[in-house]
């Protein structure tokens, strides 16, 4: 929720995302799933469960939300890691984490990047 505007009308001051997200275990490219593009929103609601292989509970999930550009490639919108072995129970979790910028960190004001 709360994602920044990335698609941003200057005329209006109003603006809006089309964020997906992918979850992969990092480092590893045959474990990765991707949802599906939530256009025109800053405050995305999947309502999907998604299944990454991983036996090896020091590994680390990636989190990765973009914003959907059909031509120009999909800009980066913040990301977040999560400890496999805190899922190792294979339960359904509900949590929440802050996005990070690329480098793996916070911006001043969390709300900024938005949170997962």
């Amino acid at each position: 929720s709360d994602l920044p505007m990335m698609d941003y009308d200057w005329l209006r001051r109003t603006g809006s995302s089309d964020p997906c997200v992918t979850f992969e275990i990092e480092g590893r490219d045959d474990a990765k799933q991707t949802s599906e593009v939530m256009f025109q929103t800053v405050n995305p609601q999947w309502g999907a469960y998604f299944t990454v292989a991983c036996d090896d509970p020091e590994e680390t999930l990636k989190v990765t939300v973009e914003d959907y550009d059909r031509f120009s490639g999909n800009d980066f919108m913040g990301t977040c890691l999560i400890d496999v072995k805190t899922l190792a129970d294979r339960e359904l979790h509900r949590a929440t984490y802050y996005l990070t910028d690329a480098k793996g960190k916070l911006r001043r004001k969390p709300r900024t990047w938005g949170t997962i």
